[in-house]
Order: structure tokens, then sequence, then C-alpha cells
């Protein structure tokens, strides 16, 4: 017998969007997202924001929603024998384009494989612009990964509370290589580094500038620019590059919670250091974050700097 998920929860102003594959047989009796006793999914967050359990659904609900996070499935209706994935026998999938167009998201964390899998099948043809992260499945047949588990839930969610202190002050967070983002991270750039700092051109726009294995954190206001910086992972090293904020933003945060969001997303992808080159006038900032001098001064691009590290 076909099925239907439910309709999606969605705060007004969701940067976050959590997707799962389909409720289950006891979601389904009790009309709840992730309602089997077994289920992990309410724990956990109630456990990362230090809340009560509660059995209270409209509590449960009300946690996520204060935060901006939105929750819903990847399958519209479905044919299934039994609570597994395993045992989808047919599917309908959501409209996830149409909502990704209504809502201004910085990231989606998906439940599972199947719900990872799926995603991707219907974001293939769609320009993302966001994060996303594939947490481990909070079915209760995954209580093996139990430590795995919390640790990138509770990274997930971190994330979201950094995204979350954008968008309370107006801001929107983008990642990827899209012709958007790159329009605006290379217009910052061409202000920041060649107009102020005086870097030549060549320098500035290197090798690494149109490869597409890089993707760039952008922040906008509304129209406006206001700072983005070069995501790079190698091994489990990531090395931020290219951080700019534009002059009229500095000074309010911005760059400290954007270098966090950047350190979390790579602790998050299983990253244990980060190492990046940094301007000696900026060391100060840099030594504040908790990163440390390894070596010498050195000139780059004209500019003098030294390479700093940070365990994660």
């Amino acid at each position: 017998m076909e099925q239907s998920s439910f309709d999606p929860i969605l705060p007004d102003e969701m940067h976050t969007l959590i997707l799962g594959s389909a409720p289950g047989k006891r979601s389904l009796i009790k009309q709840q997202y992730y309602a089997h006793k077994g289920n992990a999914f309410w724990p956990l967050a109630l456990k990362y924001w230090q809340q009560e359990p509660t059995h209270d659904y409209s509590k449960k609900i009300m946690l996520l929603t204060d935060h901006r996070i939105g929750l819903w499935d990847v399958f519209g209706q479905f044919v299934r024998n039994g609570s597994m994935d395993h045992q989808f026998q047919q599917v309908t999938l959501q409209p996830l384009a149409q909502l990704f167009e209504a809502f201004p998201i910085s990231l989606v964390i998906l439940n599972g494989k199947t719900a990872t899998k799926t995603y991707q099948t219907i974001t293939s043809t769609i320009p993302t612009q966001w994060l996303t992260l594939s947490c481990p499945s909070t079915s209760g047949a995954n209580n093996r990964q139990q430590e795995l588990r919390q640790k990138q839930w509770f990274l997930a969610y971190r994330i979201s509370e950094l995204l979350d202190d954008f968008t309370r002050q107006g801001l929107r967070v983008y990642f990827g290589h899209t012709p958007f983002i790159w329009q605006y991270v290379k217009h910052l750039r061409t202000l920041v580094f060649i107009q102020e700092q005086n870097i030549a051109t060549q320098d500035e726009f290197d090798e690494l500038t149109s490869d597409e294995h890089y993707d760039y954190f952008l922040v906008m206001d509304q129209e406006l620019p206001v700072a983005t910086i070069r995501f790079q992972l190698t091994d489990t090293t990531i090395q931020p590059d290219r951080f700019c904020i534009a002059k009229t933003y500095r000074n309010k945060t911005i760059g400290t919670r954007l270098l966090s969001l950047y350190e979390t997303y790579g602790h998050f992808l299983n990253a244990t250091k980060s190492q990046l080159i940094a301007e000696c006038q900026a060391l100060p900032f840099y030594q504040k974050m908790g990163y440390q001098v390894i070596d010498a001064p050195h000139v780059v691009d004209g500019i003098l700097c030294q390479t700093m590290q940070k365990t994660l």
C-alpha cells in the first residue's frame, strides 16, 4: 500500500534543513517525525541543546524551529515492506528544488545513507550553493555507531548554530563554486587584496582560482559581499586561504565566526589540524583563535607573513 510522508516543518527564515528518507511505521501511526523510541534523533537534539528529555512533540519541534531548522523527508510517497530503508519498493521524490528557491538555505543535514543517496540524485541538476552534511542514521538499527553518530550530529548542529548567528545579523552564508558565488568572491578579493593591499592581479588570482575542486564560503548582506574564504582540505589538514572581509564590516566578529564555521566544517570532514599563512599584522587575531606560529617571517606576494597552525 502506498503511504505518504509528512508535511515539512518550515520555520521562518529557515537556514538549515534536515532530510530523512521517510517515516517508519511507528511515526506513521503517531503522525510524528522520528516517533520510534529506539530512534536517536530527538535524544541527540535534546542533548546537544542541553534540554531535559520530553515526550511533548510540540516542544521538540519548537527546539528546531527556534533555531531556524526545518525537517522533511526525501520521499513523498512510497511503498515499503516494513520500516527499514532497504525495504522500499517504490518511491516518489519530494520537490526539493522548489523549497530551495523559497528559503535562504545555508545547510542541508542528511540523516543516513538512503537520504544522502536520494538527495544526491535530486540535486544532480541543481546548482547547490550551501553546505551539505551526511550524518550517520539515527535509526535504532544503527546504534553500533553511537559514538561517531553523536560526534557528527553535534558538529552538524554546531555548524547550524554558527549559521544562525549570521542569520540573526541579517547575513546569509553560501558555500560552493557556482558562477553566482565566484562573481562576488572575485569582487571582494579585488577590493581587499588588489586595491587595498596592492597585490598584483596575477599573484592574487592564482592557479587554484578556477579549479572546480576548491569551494568558497561567501557571506552576503543582501546583494553586498561581506566576507569570503577559500576551503581546502589535504588529507587531515584544512588550509584556510584568501580570507578577507569588506572594510565596512570589519570589527564585527564576522571574521571570527566565519573561521570558526570553516574549522567546524573541516572537523566534520575528519580534519585534525588547520594550517594557514597569515599576514604578520593579523597574527594577534589568529592567536586569539588558538593558532601558533611555526616558522620565521617570510614574504608572500610582497607582504610579510608567517605560517600558523592549530589542532582542531
